[in-house]
């Protein structure tokens, strides 16, 4: 009698027996399927839970640390930034002092003696292109006291406005504090701050007082 040879059934991968768990396709016809493994998926899922606990708990603070010391790390640079410009500032804010100019007493004359130490200290400090000062009395301030403060500035360059600002002029300069002692005929003057180029409105944290003898005082 002949022997029937038994073919065995079809093998099938583990995607296809993946996508036949889920129902995605039906398998060949005959082919074993097997039940799944509902323990092992179960295993697989609390592993799977406790290395996401286990993440959250070693590498969550490791995270958060990180990001404390980089943002201490900032912050120190920015203290020391902040030091440097302050630093900057005492320097460049030194008290420049001399007799003023003139002796029959002329105000304008004295004024404009300055307005010229004004520009050379300019010229020589920041900028080559500085101009002579020129130099108004502070606001609130008496223009007759023997002592006057006054507001001044040394053009580096005229700033013409276009667009929206077309026509609109203005100047680009390095201001400065000056006082003024007519009763001792001596003058004293500070550059001031923003230097050209940095915020309008700076940081009140970084604001250097005006050294004592460029300070107006009330009442002259």
């Amino acid at each position: 009698m002949p022997v029937r040879e038994t073919q065995e059934p079809p093998r099938l991968s583990r995607i296809e027996l993946l996508g036949t768990w889920l129902g995605l396709w039906t398998p060949p016809r005959g082919a074993h399927v097997p039940p799944v493994p509902w323990r092992k998926v179960a295993l697989g899922a609390a592993l799977l839970g406790l290395a996401a606990v286990l993440a959250a708990v070693l590498v969550a603070p490791a995270i958060d640390a990180a990001k404390d010391e980089r943002s201490a790390s900032e912050q120190r640079a920015e203290d020391l930034a902040r030091s440097a410009r302050r630093a900057r500032q005492r320097i460049e804010q030194r008290p420049r002092t001399g007799r003023l100019e003139g002796s029959g007493g002329s105000r304008r004359e004295a004024r404009v003696g300055v307005e010229r130490a004004i520009g050379e200290d300019a010229r020589e400090r920041f900028s080559p292109r500085a101009s002579q000062a020129t130099c108004e009395v502070t606001a609130g301030a008496d223009a007759t006291g023997p002592r006057v403060s006054y507001d001044c500035l040394s053009s580096v360059r005229d700033i013409v406005g276009a667009g929206e600002q077309e026509g609109a002029r203005g100047r680009l300069g390095i201001p400065y504090r000056a006082v003024l002692d007519f009763k001792r005929r001596t003058y004293a003057f500070c550059k001031l701050n923003p230097i050209p180029g940095e915020r309008v409105v700076p940081d009140p944290r970084g604001i250097v007082e005006l050294p004592r003898p460029c300070r107006p005082r009330p009442g002259g």
